[in-house]
Formats: C-alpha cells, structure tokens, sequence
C-alpha cells in the first residue's frame, strides 16, 4: 500500500512482521562461517563476523539500532552494555573485547542473536 502524500510508512513492529524474524534467522552462507579453535574453556566454535551481522541487519531490518549504554574495563578486558532495538523491541546484551572497537563488534553480533541472528550457530 503506497501511503498519502507527506505520510511516512511506518515499519511493523518485530513482533507483527513475521518475514522479518524469518530472514533475521535464515542460515548464512558456509564463506560467511568462520571457525574459533577450542581454548581450555570451551570447544571449537563457528561463527559469523560483525560486518555480514552489519549486512543482514541492514538489509533485512535498516530501522535497527543500538546504544552503548555502559563501557567499562575489568581486568585487561573492555566491556560494553549496550541496547539493541529492532521493530521497536529493545534488548539488552554485553560485548567484550581488547579495546571498545572489539567490543562493540562483539556486543554488534550477540545483541542481533537476540533477535535470532546466526541462533543456529549459537546454539550448537
């Protein structure tokens, strides 16, 4: 629907616009995968970089923001708290890294988990 002039379309909320979620989750190519090696901690992990993260959330939802609500250091390591919004829905999540611009491409790819970005890879 084409809106009158001098009206704004108002994007649907993330709640009501179920292609959105849906592209949000869809699988990422196998080039975009990439492969942390196991540490003491945890076991060899894939995952998907900040910038295709960027490109999804351009693509399938450019209204999506975020906010750095907190940096903070503890120990050698940056933290951020920050908020992302998507379709009106605002969710919290942290980013860590060796300096704020590490940080936020961390905070960048668990905050879009949370709308169900690369959740499959997450969830492995």
């Amino acid at each position: 629907m084409i809106p009158p002039p001098g009206r704004p379309v108002e994007p649907l909320a993330f709640v009501e616009d179920d292609a959105m979620r849906k592209a949000l989750r869809d699988p990422f190519p196998p080039e975009q995968i990439g492969k942390l090696p196991a540490s003491q901690k945890r076991p060899a992990l894939d995952f998907v970089g900040h910038a295709a993260v960027t490109d999804r959330l351009n693509a399938v939802a450019p209204d999506a923001t975020w906010t750095v609500d907190e940096l903070f250091t503890q120990g050698n390591v940056c933290w951020i708290r920050g908020t992302m919004t998507i379709g009106g829905v605002s969710r919290p999540e942290y980013g860590d890294g060796q300096d704020p611009k590490e940080a936020i491409g961390n905070f960048t790819r668990r905050g879009a988990m949370r709308f169900g970005v690369a959740l499959d890879l997450w969830s492995r």
